[in-house]
Parts: structure tokens; C-alpha cells; sequence
């Protein structure tokens, strides 16, 4: 079992965690969720308990997932750098601007050529609003709320670089060509982009510093945890909530 070669090589370099490290994975596990869905903490809280409740994630259980986090978190530690590159991406993912934009997915180029094709009204009856073809076309959750992804930043990595780059390129109104995507095709339509928050990089560092520290220290510790145990299929408990851009496309939303 991965606990135990976890263990094992804790006591090989002579470290120890503490009741105090345990209890700091179960915090870092509401902090991830808050951030990632973007609701209160407290809120988080209460996805932790539904999230438990729904894989049967007793106490004992529970506690057992937080020891062993702590223990990958400790072995890697010291390999993590906090630069000021990854501060600044952070930041400008968390403060910069936001495009708020509608998405399209479909599976073929086909399908694809026929939705932008009413979208731009090729087919006499004038343009088709963008909400009605995704709810009639796309493959992706977004359908039920008129396409609507959440206000993304280009910045974040949890979203397709081909489709950062695509929203990249349009102004607010515009309507892009297909681009390919691991699902499909996509179409997206820029709607507006909103302006930075106002909070300086110096006033937000302490923060921006822990998150980039927890996001390095995650890939760190899955990588670590697939050399203890090469051939099992056990993730590090908050990466395996899968908290990417696919999630948060799910996330409840107004249609508009």
C-alpha cells in the first residue's frame, strides 16, 4: 500500500510529521475548493462533508487520506521553488482581467462547420443566438446555461492553451472559427471582458506565494506517490476531486 511505503520512506530520511501537519491537509482541502469553485469557505466546508458522504469517507478513512498527504507533502518540500514567475501567473490568473465568454463543443469538424454556419446566418434565417445552438449542439455541460463558461482568466493553465489562445484574439461580440480540443470542436463568443480587480501583486504575495507553493507541491506529490507505488491507481486525495476546467465548466451558473 502506498501508506506504508509513504512511511517507509519518511522514516529512511529521518523526518516525522506532526498532529499539527494532519490537521493543515484537511484546511488545504477547503482552501482548494473554495478557490477552485469559487465559493465562501464555509461553503467549501460543506462540499467536503457531500464529497465524504458521497465515497463513503468515514473518519478514520478521512484522517488516513490527510496523514498521507501530509506525509508526501513533507518528503517533497524542500524541492518546491516559489519564483517570482509563478507568482506573477498567479496573479495575474486570481487579479487580471476576466473574459467572460460562451463555448461551443461539438465532436466533429462537420458538426462544427454546420453550428458556426448558424451562428453567422448562413443558411437565410439570419444569425442564430449563440445560447439556443449551444443548448441544441454542444456536448458540453455550459449547453444548460446558454454556453456560458465561468469569467476566465488567460492566464490559467487549467484551460486549453488552443482556447486561452482562440479567446485571445477576439474582441467582446466576435465569434471565433472551430478550434480543435481534446473533446471536439470548439466555438467560442467573447461577450466582455472585465477589468482587473485593483489589488496590487504586493498587496496579494502572501497568498499568491501559498497558493503557488500548494499547486507545485500537488504535482510533486502525485509524482512521488507514482514512484512509491508504480502499478496501483491512489492519487493524492485533493488532486483525484479533479478540481479542473472541466469542473468548473459544471459549476452553477445563470444562463443568459
Amino acid at each position: 500500500m502506498l501508506d506504508r511505503q509513504a512511511r517507509r520512506e519518511l522514516d529512511s530520511r529521518g523526518i516525522e510529521i506532526t498532529a499539527d501537519d494532519v490537521s493543515r491537509e484537511r484546511a488545504y482541502l477547503s482552501q482548494s475548493i473554495a478557490r477552485s469553485a469559487g465559493v465562501s469557505q464555509s461553503q467549501a466546508i460543506e462540499l467536503v462533508a457531500q464529497i465524504r458522504r458521497s465515497r463513503g469517507l468515514g473518519d478514520v478513512r478521512f484522517e488516513k487520506l490527510a496523514e498521507r498527504n501530509a506525509i508526501l507533502r513533507r518528503l517533497v518540500r524542500d524541492e518546491v521553488i516559489v519564483d517570482d514567475a509563478g507568482v506573477q501567473q498567479a496573479f495575474e490568473n486570481r487579479h487580471g482581467p476576466k473574459h467572460v465568454v460562451r463555448l461551443i463543443v461539438v465532436s466533429t469538424s462537420n458538426e462544427a462547420g454546420r453550428a458556426l454556419d448558424r451562428l453567422r446566418g448562413g443558411q437565410g434565417s439570419g444569425p442564430e443566438p449563440f445560447g439556443e445552438v449551444a443548448g441544441e449542439v454542444s456536448i458540453d455541460p455550459t449547453k444548460f446555461r446558454g454556453g456560458y463558461l465561468d469569467p476566465l482568466s488567460l492566464a490559467d493553465p487549467t484551460y486549453p492553451a488552443a482556447l486561452r489562445q482562440t479567446i485571445s484574439r477576439l474582441q467582446p461580440g466576435e465569434v471565433s472559427q472551430p478550434v480543435a480540443i481534446e473533446e471536439g470542436y470548439a466555438i467560442v463568443k467573447l461577450e466582455k471582458i472585465e477589468p482587473p480587480s485593483g489589488v496590487s501583486i504586493e498587496q496579494a504575495r502572501p497568498g499568491l506565494e501559498q497558493e503557488v507553493r500548494l499547486v507545485r507541491e500537488r504535482v510533486l506529490m502525485d509524482r512521488l506517490a507514482g514512484r512509491l507505488l508504480e502499478s496501483t491507481n491512489v492519487t493524492v486525495f485533493d488532486r483525484s476531486l479533479e478540481w479542473s476546467w472541466r469542473a468548473r465548466r459544471q459549476s452553477p451558473g445563470q444562463a443568459r
